[in-house]
């Protein structure tokens, strides 16, 4: 039965933890993808980003996981993501300091606060809140089922014994935490499972609980040294980073163990008070002495994990990461890049597609036509991405980003689709028949390709900013294309009546082009509606 207790109040507790997370991630999704993006090689900065995104993370190796994600997509460098580390590390601390206090008796009143909100409100947000709630509430309730499990082993001879003899090998209780630690992927239940066993009085030696810490500190590293193995060598080097603070730490930390446990005692009266300062003595302690050695560590750790050169395939996906999919807001960050990787080769495609027109260009319509291959392949891959982050418990405004990235794909590969199918069709009939454009008729096609390559930017630079003026310039400017294409149509029947005889013979062909591009606006007008959408509802609350 004490086993069952133990192992079923660490399931309670990891998975209130789990519960937890998810929520808190809901809940400030928006403002982590805002401090992601707005992150500063400054490592104190970084420090306080490493804090607050742990704390809505409950896990430094989730923080760490999600690091190695960033840089795989390199949405941030070595340098930022090593201060986050440090500051990850104090931010775990902090729920470590929440789990000492013995509130187990509260844990059924704020599950069932939870269970109330949950049931009574409607809003996403609010259910969110009350979710937490109840993650809350079993993370307590997990360490009263541990501690009432251990209790009688404070009164059991043969476990006093062990005690002692742990005591005399801190060395295999470090070695054992570190394995423990490793297995479950959660430092904070590690030193869970030691604080509730100090609250039932089974353990009263902070002499033994120090090398728990000090190993559940290493084992947290597993997780993110799983995860760096696919990852790209700026990935790998944040996994190294973290396993090497730890170590280090541990390593200059040990013969001095003593010591730590003399200061947590001075710290608290309650030997779960005192562990819960132990291990933020501890990280804070590293923190400070590897602060001022930030940089020269990165740069030796970047020599050890060398870049190799490959060729890219432009085709597959370079910023999609599975590892933050759990957390919708820096997904849809991942998707967004993408989205912009899919832009740069639609327009690439666009603005070329005018000079495959003209003599002496028909090798560029092969060219043309593989990018429209790349575009599709890209196109696939991110819906099932998007897909997949759709799978999540999402917010209204996370729903309604997903509804964006999704419809900005299919404008894109919509683009794509006219380039390839129509208008290099159009271009390979024109060079086949060595047809030739009136000099008037060519430069109204030039301008109006120039103008649509123009808005094209103005769009995708609009979705990258959000900016709403940017989104209302290409409302104008697609109403200004609308008149233009009446106009140049109406010369170019104006060049027919007067009998010109290129117009005569590039009459369809020209006509086709003059409304493949504007379907091509369409396409790009289709970009900004969501933009100005967003900013309307948003007006509007």
């Amino acid at each position: 039965m004490m086993v069952m207790g133990i192992i079923g109040g660490l399931g309670v507790f990891l998975y209130g933890i789990h519960l937890l997370k998810n929520n808190l991630e809901q809940i400030a999704g928006e403002r982590i993808r805002i401090v992601i993006h707005r992150l500063t090689i400054n490592p104190i900065a970084g420090i306080l980003v490493g804090i607050i995104i742990t704390l809505v993370f409950q896990s430094s190796s989730a923080t760490t996981v999600l690091l190695i994600g960033l840089a795989n997509s390199q949405l941030i460098n070595l340098v930022q993501a090593t201060g986050i580390i440090v500051g990850a590390d104090i931010g775990t601390t902090l729920t470590v300091q929440i789990i000492s206090f013995n509130i187990y008796d509260y844990s059924l009143l704020l599950i069932a606060f939870g269970v109330l909100i949950i049931f009574t409100q409607h809003k996403k947000k609010k259910i969110f809140w009350g979710q937490s709630a109840v993650g809350i509430g079993l993370v307590f309730l997990g360490m009263k089922l541990m501690s009432d499990a251990t209790a009688p082993l404070k009164d059991a001879e043969y476990f006093q014994k062990y005690i002692d003899y742990l005591r005399a090998h801190p060395l295999g209780i470090l070695l054992f935490s570190t394995a423990f630690t490793a297995i479950i992927q959660a430092s904070s239940g590690t030193i869970g499972i030691l604080i509730s066993m100090a609250a039932s009085g089974a353990l009263n030696s902070l002499e033994i609980a120090i090398p728990v810490i000090l190993g559940a500190n290493i084992g947290t590293c597993a997780t993110a040294l799983l995860a760096s193995i696919s990852a790209s060598p700026e990935g790998k080097r944040i996994a190294l980073v973290h396993l090497i603070f730890k170590v280090a730490g541990v390593v200059i930390f040990y013969p001095f163990r003593g010591y730590l446990a003399d200061l947590s005692l001075l710290t608290a009266s309650a030997l779960p008070h005192q562990i819960a300062n132990a291990h933020t003595i501890f990280n804070i302690f590293i923190t400070i002495t590897f602060f001022p050695f930030i940089k020269p560590f990165v740069h030796l750790i970047s020599k050890l994990v060398e870049e190799k050169k490959q060729a890219e395939d432009e085709s597959e996906p370079k910023y999609l990461d599975s590892r933050v999919l759990e957390t919708p807001a820096l997904a849809l960050a991942h998707s967004a890049r993408e989205l912009l990787r899919m832009a740069d080769v639609a327009g690439d495609m666009l603005k070329k597609s005018f000079d495959a027109f003209k003599p002496g260009n028909a090798d560029l319509i092969d060219i043309i036509q593989e990018k429209d291959n790349i575009l599709d392949k890209l196109d696939h891959q991110l819906k099932i991405y998007i897909s997949r982050i759709s799978q999540e418990s999402l917010s209204e405004g996370l729903a309604g980003v997903v509804q964006e990235h999704l419809s900005i794909s299919i404008n894109l590969e919509n683009i794509g689709d006219v380039i390839d199918k129509n208008l290099m069709l159009l271009a390979k009939k024109k060079h086949s028949k060595l047809l030739p454009f009136s000099n008037e008729g060519y430069s109204e096609l030039e301008e109006y390709h120039k103008i649509v390559c123009v808005n094209f930017d103005l769009a995708i630079a609009a979705f990258s900013s959000g900016n709403i003026d940017l989104a209302q310039n290409v409302l104008q400017n697609h109403r200004f294309l609308d008149e233009l294409i009446q106009r140049f149509t109406e010369n170019h029947f104006q060049r027919l009546r007067k009998g010109l005889r290129e117009s005569i013979e590039t009459s369809s062909i020209h006509l086709d082009i003059l409304s493949g591009f504007h379907r091509i606006n369409s396409y790009t007008t289709n970009c900004v509606y969501p933009i100005i959408n967003r900013k309307n509802s948003s007006k509007a609350r």
